[in-house]
């Protein structure tokens, strides 16, 4: 991959919060809480695109040239599929991972948000 590539660095830093989901998804502390109220709040929306998330994320790790819905196979390309939802099940761990990315960038966009008046 070349080192201009808009991709260069992704591997590492997704193995990176990888590590750090597994940690955080140890705790039980006021910012699991927080996540926790957050996942609630949001529903099924915030659901359905960690879960589309990490299907793309696995169906890539197959096949590179499965860059979407449309090039997957067809029993994952209907959210409504028993497929999806057994991947959901078997795979609760990376849906939840991409529900708690979702979470970091709201929280980080909340802080920036809060602190850019006064600048």
């Amino acid at each position: 991959m070349p080192t201009g590539s808009i991709l260069h660095g992704y591997r590492p830093k997704m193995t990176a919060l990888r590590m750090a989901w597994k940690g955080f998804a140890q705790r039980d502390d006021e910012q699991m809480t927080a996540f926790r109220q957050f996942v609630a709040e949001q529903g099924d929306s915030l659901f359905w695109q960690a879960a589309f998330d990490a299907l793309h994320a696995q169906q890539v790790k197959e096949d590179e040239m499965r860059w979407g819905w449309p090039a997957w196979p067809e029993m994952y390309q209907n959210v409504d599929s028993p497929e999806v939802r057994q991947f959901c099940e078997e795979h609760r761990d990376d849906v939840d991972f991409y529900l708690w990315l979702q979470w970091l960038a709201y929280s980080q966009f909340a802080a920036c948000w809060e602190i850019s008046p006064g600048l």
